[in-house]
Order: C-alpha cells, then sequence, then structure tokens
C-alpha cells in the first residue's frame, strides 16, 4: 500500500469520525427538543414564579435527558478512542513499511558496496595474472600460458624429485611423506615465490573478503566463489596449492579446504597428501 493511499484512508476515517460525532450532538439537541416540547404540550406554558414549579421542571427535564445525554457522551467516547486507535495503528503500519524500506535499501546498498570491493579485487587478479613472468625454456616458449609452463616444471607428481635425504625416517610413512610434500612447496616458493607472491596474495585476499563480516548476511558466499573458481586454471590451483602447503602459505590452508580448491587439481599421486596437510 503506498504512502498517498495511506494518508487518503485516514482522511476518509477522520471525516466518518466527524460525521459521526455530528450526527451524536445532533441527536442530543433532537433529545432536548422532544422533552420540551413534550413538557409543553402536557403542560401548556404557564409563567410561574413559585420555586417548586421550577424544581419540578428541573427534575423533570435532568432525570429524563441525564441519562440520554450520558449515553451519548459514552457513544461520543467510545468513538473518539476507536478513532485514536485506528491511527495509531495505521501510523504504526506506516512507521514500518518505512523501517522495512530503510532495512531493505540498506540491505541493497551492503551488497552493493560489497559486490563493487569484490569486483574491484577480481580486476586486481586478472591484471595479476598477465604480470605473472616465470623463466622459460627455449623449447616451451609460445607453448603455454605461464602457470602451465611452470607446472611442467613443478607439480604435486614430482615430489621426489630432489628429495632432502635428511629427513628423518623415523618420522613414519604418511609423516615423512608430507614431509616431502612440505619441503618440495617450500622449493617451489623460493624458485618463483618472488614473481608470483602478490599473485597469490591478491587470491588469499579475495577469500578472505568473501568470508569477512564485510558481506552482508542477506547475500550468501557460494555465489561469489564459484565466480572465483571460474577464474581459475586447474594449474594456477595447484599452484596455489603448493603455496598452501608451503610455510608462507599456511594462512591460506583454512580458505582451501573450505571451499574445496582442491577439487579443481589435476588428480596427482601426492594430492591426498596434499588435503591432509590442509586439514591440519
Amino acid at each position: 500500500m503506498s504512502r498517498r493511499t495511506r494518508k487518503t484512508i485516514r482522511l476518509i476515517s477522520r471525516c466518518i469520525s466527524v460525521n459521526r460525532l455530528k450526527i451524536i450532538i445532533g441527536t442530543a439537541i433532537v433529545l432536548m427538543a422532544a422533552v420540551l416540547i413534550n413538557y409543553f404540550v402536557s403542560f401548556p406554558a404557564i409563567r410561574s414564579t413559585d420555586q417548586a414549579v421550577w424544581g419540578q421542571f428541573g427534575d423533570y427535564f435532568g432525570g429524563v435527558l441525564n441519562p440520554l445525554l450520558s449515553f451519548c457522551a459514552l457513544i461520543a467516547v467510545v468513538l473518539s478512542l476507536r478513532s485514536q486507535s485506528e491511527e495509531v495503528a495505521a501510523a504504526r503500519k506506516e512507521a514500518s513499511a518505512a523501517i522495512a524500506m530503510q532495512t531493505e535499501q540498506t540491505q541493497v546498498f551492503q551488497q552493493q558496496s560489497f559486490e563493487s570491493v569484490f569486483f574491484g579485487l577480481i580486476q586486481l587478479h586478472l591484471k595479476n595474472v598477465d604480470r605473472v613472468k616465470a623463466p622459460v625454456r627455449a623449447e616451451d616458449a609460445g607453448n603455454g600460458t605461464t602457470f602451465e609452463l611452470i607446472i611442467r616444471s613443478y607439480n604435486l607428481d614430482r615430489v621426489d624429485d630432489g628429495i632432502d635425504q635428511n629427513i628423518p625416517r623415523a618420522l613414519g610413512g604418511t609423516q615423512y611423506q608430507q614431509k616431502q610434500v612440505s619441503d618440495y612447496c617450500n622449493r617451489f616458493m623460493e624458485q618463483y615465490g618472488n614473481r608470483i607472491v602478490h599473485y597469490f596474495a591478491t587470491l588469499e585476499e579475495i577469500l578472505k573478503y568473501v568470508d569477512s563480516r564485510s558481506r552482508p548476511k542477506s547475500v550468501g558466499s557460494s555465489q561469489y566463489i564459484s565466480i572465483f573458481k571460474s577464474l581459475l586454471s586447474p594449474e594456477e590451483v595447484e599452484c596455489l596449492l603448493m603455496y598452501a602447503i608451503s610455510d608462507k602459505g599456511k594462512s591460506l590452508r583454512p580458505f582451501m579446504a573450505q571451499h574445496n580448491l582442491c577439487a579443481l587439481v589435476p588428480r596427482r599421486a601426492r594430492i591426498g597428501l596434499a588435503e591432509q596437510i590442509l586439514e591440519y
């Protein structure tokens, strides 16, 4: 219901209340006239100076009219209270509608503000992708994206390359293998970290922002995470995974596990060990 419609209804309600009050006053006047007419018809008007006669007239007049006028007054009070109650109810509805509209506008503003920052981070991420450079062998030049070339040199299937023989065997099978994966990812960061650290930092900020309190409660994170995932190639996600497993990327691990980003990584022999490390 629009504000103009509500005002029109309130105006009509007031007019009805005024008309009811006029009817009550008119009824009271008619009753008074009827009582007087009945008295003077029954007792021809003879001017009297006897106080007893005037007292009898007053008793008659008041005795007949008092209950009637009291009843009219009671009706007037009831109608007045009812009119006030209707106005208060209308005012409450109008206030509730205004609050609901303000709340909706606030939510829309919060969502627009959130999306403005989110897509700004996405634009920054895309620029970082274009800036990522990696050493390329002559035979690989022009044979893939930067991340595809990186993954040819470093991926989770090549963990056994250059194993650190100083890793204590006493760690046990699983722990030993996890240590192998962690050391391999640290070597990956030593090789490429300076070239792509800003790229990783931006991705981490996007994930943190989507899960932060800045996101309105009315807006789910899944749709934004889906947008985020759609921008990443499997090679990028594998690089991101190795960054998260390294010592420098520990803060990214909860987000990798929470949003199941490992599902985008090509299935490697050591992917299970990588997922276990993320859960710690």
